[in-house]
């Protein structure tokens, strides 16, 4: 069902494009995951954000845990990943946004640029992206806001995509594998604390 709130509010131009991307991308990283247990959603949160602190992986996790109900599936993951992008609290979008807000206020410009600025920018937050997305994102992005101008939420969307677009492969190859060792961990610590 969430799957389909991201579609129709990309589709209305609400939300832009790139975030149903993103969410798509973010659904095959989950499906990689046996969940078995909440604290499988600590590591992966660990994995896929590895720029949160201590402090802030502890509250994504908190949070995730109060909307599962302490229950963990596929589905719940993924509901509350696209939860938290609608209610602009997932950890890449906010990272996006405030990475965009430093580079505008350091060099004094609007909060709303034109394509061409925000290709500027992005060459200089994410060098090694893929220049054809990067043309290809923006100028959909242009169109779908009916504007020569994008706005702060519409460039931090199209920057967390490009930044996770870059590093997802790794993740899912290595995702499952961390997760298991995880377990493994926390299952030997808890059985030395029983001797």
């Amino acid at each position: 069902m969430q799957a389909i709130l991201i579609l129709g509010l990309s589709l209305s131009g609400t939300l832009d494009g790139s975030v149903f991307r993103y969410v798509h991308t973010m659904a095959d990283l989950i499906k990689e995951v046996n969940w078995k247990e909440t604290s499988d959603f600590r590591c992966f949160v660990s994995a896929v954000y590895p720029f949160l602190d201590e402090d802030e992986t502890e509250e994504f996790v908190v949070e995730f845990n109060a909307f599962g109900e302490n229950k963990i599936s596929k589905n719940i993951v993924f509901d509350y990943i696209v939860d938290s992008i609608v209610k602009n609290r997932e950890p890449r979008f906010v990272e996006a946004r405030t990475r965009l807000n430093l580079h505008i206020e350091k060099n004094n410009l609007q909060s709303s640029l034109t394509g061409a600025e925000l290709k500027e920018i992005l060459e200089i937050i994410c060098p090694i992206s893929n220049q054809k997305l990067v043309d290809q994102l923006v100028a959909e992005s242009l169109l779908c806001a009916k504007s020569q101008q994008l706005n702060l939420t519409r460039m931090a969307s199209l920057l967390a995509y490009i930044i996770f677009e870059k590093v997802w492969g790794v993740m899912k190859e290595q995702l499952a594998a961390r997760i298991d060792d995880s377990r493994r961990r926390l299952s030997s610590e808890a059985g030395n604390q029983l001797h």
